[in-house]
């Protein structure tokens, strides 16, 4: 009895590790595959266009698409996820190897069993290559662009509404606001400044403020307002000049901040509470923060639909897999485009960003378990 179980043991763990071969080599395909599709299609030609604007070196060329690659690559993994195992599945189920294995006592659940392991794993490496590579990249390739549509402009940096928040231990202690700032002159602006108990104790109003590095900031043309401890009277001064120190520089503002979408999990969420602390609507960021998790977990999904779609008679080829992992993937972000879109009007963040994945998860058990079930 113990030899008997030793031996189905044995038969199990072997055709796990042979459901994890035959799955890998064409998950492999599928990233090389559809890394080229999506560059060839969107990569290359926006750096054919930017290398003739900005007359950009052939390294600098190589610079942004190596910069950009990493987020191309993300996407692929669910999508080579799904072909790898409808691929897999569709060779079996045509050359009679499940038939077989069937006839042997293995159900098709214990089938799945590597491929979904495979799964999961694949997931851990998107949600590690989203948080660690793609985010910086992504910037740093933002970022490199700018500066050259900057130079090739040869505009001063201007930049509208310029709002500083500034903390010590967590805790508001200066608001800087400007209408605008060209260059190292910020204009119409606002210097609010807190006390210990979070009061108002000094608001510096001026026409503008120009910084150098030797004076720092000198406001000029403005009036300041010094407010006693009961906040109710104030010392009232008009100045033409006044130096003031800000502790900040105009390369501090004008350093672009990531967008939501460039951030890693961590920073997104400090970003959402920091913005829900000024009372800024955040529900769309807090749906992208689910998404971050929803989005890698497809692959598990995409394993269950795969192999279902993959168990016919005839077998499909790379070809077809290709055209049918292309259709589902488009479907999918549809789906995650139209539950974002129901965020952002007060769905819950939690059901928008998983309830793609619910909905083809279910699907593809069940396709699953009727074909199980013949």
């Amino acid at each position: 009895m113990n030899g008997l179980k030793k031996l189905q043991n044995f038969r199990i763990s072997l055709l796990h590790r042979y459901m994890f071969r035959e799955i890998l080599f064409p998950f492999f395909f599928g990233v090389v595959a559809f890394s080229v599709i999506i560059a060839g299609g969107s990569i290359i030609p926006n750096l054919v266009n930017e290398a003739q604007r900005y007359n950009l070196a052939f390294s600098k060329i190589t610079a942004l698409f190596l910069l950009r690659m990493p987020g191309v690559i993300a996407l692929t993994f669910p999508m080579a996820t799904l072909l790898s195992t409808l691929l897999s599945f569709s060779r079996l189920s045509s050359e009679s190897e499940l038939t077989a294995f069937r006839a042997g006592g293995l159900s098709l659940y214990k089938l799945v069993a590597a491929p979904l392991f495979f799964g999961f794993l694949v997931s851990l490496l998107t949600i590690c290559f989203n948080e660690l590579i793609v985010p910086y990249s992504s910037f740093m390739a933002e970022n490199t662009i700018i500066q050259l549509r900057d130079i090739a402009k040869a505009a001063p940096q201007i930049q509208k509404n310029v709002n500083i928040p500034m903390y010590e231990n967590n805790r508001l202690v200066r608001m800087i606001h400007a209408q605008e700032m060209e260059g190292s002159v910020l204009r119409k602006v606002n210097v609010i400044e807190y006390d210990q108990g979070d009061n108002v104790a000094r608001s510096t109003r001026a026409d503008e403020a120009e910084y150098d590095a030797f004076n720092g900031w000198t406001f000029r043309r403005g009036t300041l307002h010094q407010f006693a401890g009961d906040n109710r009277s104030a010392l009232i001064v008009d100045f033409v000049t006044q130096n003031i120190n800000l502790s900040v520089q105009p390369r501090d503002i004008f350093g672009r901040n990531r967008d939501p979408d460039q951030m890693n999990i961590a920073e997104l969420a400090e970003y959402i509470q920091r913005q829900s602390s000024f009372g800024a609507n955040v529900l769309k960021e807090r749906v992208l923060w689910q998404q971050k998790l929803a989005v890698p977990f497809a692959c598990l999904i995409f394993v269950l639909l795969g192999s279902q779609m993959g168990i016919r008679p005839q077998r499909s080829g790379a070809g077809a897999g290709l055209g049918i992992s292309v259709l589902v993937i488009f479907l999918y972000y549809v789906l995650l485009t139209l539950f974002m879109w129901f965020g952002q009007r007060g769905f819950s963040p939690f059901l928008a960003a998983w309830l793609p994945n619910l909905l083809i998860g279910v699907y593809g058990f069940y396709g699953l378990y009727k074909k199980a079930g013949v």
